[in-house]
């Protein structure tokens, strides 16, 4: 499907640098400067508004002919003059329309007679510095983002945040915009924690045996002990929970591969008494457990913490 995408253009001074003619003397130029004191503009906006505008600023994603033949335009006005029409500024013998786009002070659709003469024009006004930041309106091709089927993925509102359990609704990870592209496939999470259940059909498929290893027990089984250890199982299905698969939730990063390195756990070898101590050996040789083939480790423990400690 195809929509009108808002595209953020905040030209170089390179190319601003071509443009240096005298501003048109036609333009109503009365404008009481007292009102700069009024939040206007960008002043407004939320950061997540002024990050879009941003992040769709690169002009090198658009051909020569959008630029230039381009009629519609936004238009964004320079904090004093947000307070004012957009009539006190711009020439009105140039545009055949001129729109106030009410729910973003200051923004204006404005369409020019041709798009050659937009560029120029908007250009020589930025450069005066009326405006904060203009762009065409283009016709860009869309796709609705990848979702895995997984059931459970509602729940996850780390991932995809829509107010469950009365949460704040876009609070979250935004891991969804890169899925399409990236999923975590060829690379390995390694869990350093209590142990990992890898006979979970969620987490069995990604599973590296051959990267695991439990520093407990000295050797490949990094089953739990008991059903008390379930913390590295949870934070291996966060990391690495096989995604759509139609089977509970899915991983943020949900086509790695998961090994797990057991280290975290009452019935060690290396505890003593009641009370079990990882030694510095232990610990070191987790943290560096077949490096060359895990990319990422995971730590999610640590001594007990007051808050203060």
């Amino acid at each position: 499907m195809k929509a009108h995408i808002v595209a953020t253009i905040l030209l170089s001074s390179l190319l601003f640098g071509f443009v240096d003619t005298e501003f048109d003397s036609s333009i109503n130029k009365e404008f009481n400067l007292e009102q700069k004191y009024m939040p206007c503009g960008k002043q407004t906006f939320s950061s997540d508004i002024v990050s879009a505008f941003k992040k769709e600023s690169n002009l090198a994603q658009y051909s020569p002919s959008q630029i230039y033949l381009s009629k519609e335009w936004i238009v964004v006005l320079n904090i004093p003059y947000c307070n004012a029409p957009l009539s006190n500024f711009i020439d009105i013998n140039k545009f055949d329309s001129l729109i106030d786009f009410e729910i973003l002070s200051g923004t204006w659709v404005v369409e020019f007679q041709t798009g050659d003469q937009a560029f120029n024009y908007l250009t020589e006004l930025y450069n005066k510095g009326y405006l904060w930041l203009f762009y065409p309106l283009v016709e860009k091709e869309v796709n609705l983002r990848f979702e895995p089927n997984d059931p459970k993925l509602s729940d996850q509102w780390y991932i995809d945040n829509s107010g469950q359990n009365n949460g704040t609704s876009g609070i979250d990870l935004n891991v969804q915009n890169v899925w399409n592209s990236y999923s975590g496939e060829g690379g390995v999470i390694g869990i350093v924690d209590d142990g990992i259940d890898h006979s979970h059909p969620d987490i069995s498929p990604n599973f590296e045996e051959s990267y695991s290893y439990d520093f407990c027990d000295s050797d490949t089984d990094v089953n739990p002990g008991d059903s008390s250890e379930w913390h590295g199982t949870a934070v291996a299905g966060i990391a690495a929970a096989k995604g759509n698969n139609s089977i509970g939730i899915a991983g943020i990063s949900y086509n790695s591969g998961i090994a797990g390195i057991r280290l975290v756990s009452e019935n060690c070898a290396y505890s003593y008494e009641e009370e079990y101590t990882l030694n510095d050996l232990a610990i070191s040789q987790a943290l560096i457990h077949e490096f060359q083939n895990i990319h990422i480790y995971t730590n999610s423990w640590g001594p007990e913490d007051d808050g203060k400690t």
